[in-house]
């Protein structure tokens, strides 16, 4: 089956390649073999010139990939010992892809199979394209057609202004890629000016979050009360287009941008609600609510010798917001978490400075205002009051480079700290090796309504991979 995928894509790649460029002139990023070379390549023997130009100017074609190991373990740490361990991962991945270029055109596709097992070992397969557009580049103009990743924040972890790009779950590193959508992006070009436009009119969202949130549930619910898990992810559909619109201005040492976006939020909600069905049922539903918003933002960028600055800041009108909602049941009074609708202004400011060769320091901060007022917000979901650090340190030593990255999240509106750690090394025969934790804690008691933040204290997950990369 994957053998069958490759040669597809494959095949797909040349043909569309030549297909999508056309009869088109000459290559404005320099096509080597371009005629304007004027050098005869002497390995073509007695093949006419006709029939040496034909050969060289066959799209070129390019294979990379990894595959990884990656099981990933949460469990609780109290006592100094683990307890109720349990797998959120325990699979092998592997990524394959292939890019052609042929003068102004290009094609890219990427594939992605998983093969895992369920709680009773039984075997899952999953196949996935992460890409699989066109893309046709001018000076003037870039156009992409197809399943693309779109990235437009410079943060690293409070990215605001990616707006297709689901926020909220931590990495265990600081590489991430974005949510693949499926679509139109082009990219116009006038000087220092930029003009960029998005429309996706198929919306699907990948389940893996909303499933780790799920596995997590175990330890964060109560075991004495039925719990529910209800999502109401869309499906692949034309109903719910998606599209936004990025101005920029680019000059040196200097980015800044204007945004515009109208879809689907890109923060996860999930609303509870305690059930009682008489005489003693009692039952937490959990739901997973998707909602369509419109948000205007900015962000800039200042780069002065190897100190960089980044801002962002967005306004999301009729934001759904958590509030806190007491209600009283013949079990007693409850507290659920639901939804109101305010305007939202969210921000961030982060820096990224290299102390010396390969040692860097990266900072960021965000913070979130309620622009009107809001009964009963729940401050411990907002997600505002946050703040960033981490150092990165890599040390070359001949033919490996070991290097670790440190740091944590503080949320001084809930107390709670959340460590981040990575140790890894990297051969130069593409080989690597990291081991990764998270470790939840809380400094002091609060009157957070959130279970999950107050019984994720003394948590962590560990993650062991080793990855090869071609």
């Amino acid at each position: 089956m994957i053998l069958r995928l490759l040669r597809l894509l494959l095949c797909f790649a040349f043909i569309g390649t030549c297909a999508f460029s056309g009869a088109e002139g000459d290559d404005p990023f320099g096509d080597p073999f371009s005629e304007s070379q004027g050098a005869e390549d002497p390995d073509f023997g007695d093949a006419s010139s006709d029939d040496a130009s034909s050969w060289a100017t066959l799209p070129s074609l390019e294979l990379n990939g990894k595959v990884a190991y990656t099981p990933t373990i949460f469990a609780d740490y109290e006592d100094e010992e683990f307890s109720h361990p349990i797998f959120l991962s325990n699979a092998v991945e592997a990524e394959l892809d292939v890019s052609s270029r042929f003068g102004k055109t290009g094609f890219q596709g990427g594939l992605r199979a998983k093969v895992g097992a369920d709680a009773d070992n039984n075997p899952i397969v999953d196949l996935s394209v992460n890409d699989l557009h066109f893309n046709f580049r001018t000076d003037a103009l870039d156009l992409t057609v197809g399943r693309f990743a779109l990235e437009w924040s410079a943060m690293n972890v409070f990215k605001l202004s990616d707006f297709f790009t689901p926020s909220g779950a931590l990495s265990l590193g600081l590489e991430s890629q974005g949510q693949p959508v499926t679509g139109m992006h082009f990219i116009a070009y006038l000087g220092p000016f930029s003009a960029e436009g998005v429309l996706v009119p198929l919306y699907y969202l990948d389940a893996g979050i909303a499933n780790m949130a799920g596995n997590l549930g175990i330890s964060v619910y109560p075991n004495d009360i039925a719990v529910v898990f209800s999502d109401r992810r869309p499906g692949l559909s034309l109903e719910y287009p998606q599209a936004a619109i990025r101005l920029g201005l680019g000059l040196p040492f200097f980015d800044a941008y204007l945004y515009y976006f109208h879809g689907f939020s890109n923060q996860t909600l999930n609303t509870s609600r305690t059930e009682y069905d008489p005489p003693a049922t009692v039952t937490l539903e959990i739901e997973t609510i998707y909602e369509i918003v419109d948000c205007i933002g900015i962000s800039a960028t200042v780069d002065v010798l190897g100190l960089v600055i980044n801002g962002e800041a967005v306004i999301t009108f009729d934001a759904p917001v958590h509030v806190s909602e007491e209600v009283d049941l013949p079990i007693g009074t409850v507290t659920n978490t639901v939804l109101g609708y305010a305007p939202l202004l969210q921000w961030s400011v982060g820096l990224e400075w290299e102390i010396i060769s390969n040692l860097r320091l990266l900072m960021e901060y965000t913070d979130v205002h309620i622009l009107s007022k809001l009964p009963e917000t729940n401050n411990a979901l907002l997600g505002g009051d946050n703040i960033f650090g981490i150092l990165d340190l890599r040390l070359p030593v001949g033919l490996i480079e070991p290097w670790i990255t440190a740091g944590g999240i503080y949320d001084w509106a809930g107390h709670d700290f959340t460590a981040i750690a990575t140790l890894g090394i990297d051969f130069l025969n593409g080989l690597s090796l990291e081991v990764s934790g998270i470790y939840f804690d809380i400094f002091e008691a609060t009157d957070s309504t959130s279970p999950m933040y107050e019984q994720l204290e003394n948590d962590l997950i560990i993650s062991l991979s080793g990855i090869y990369t071609f």
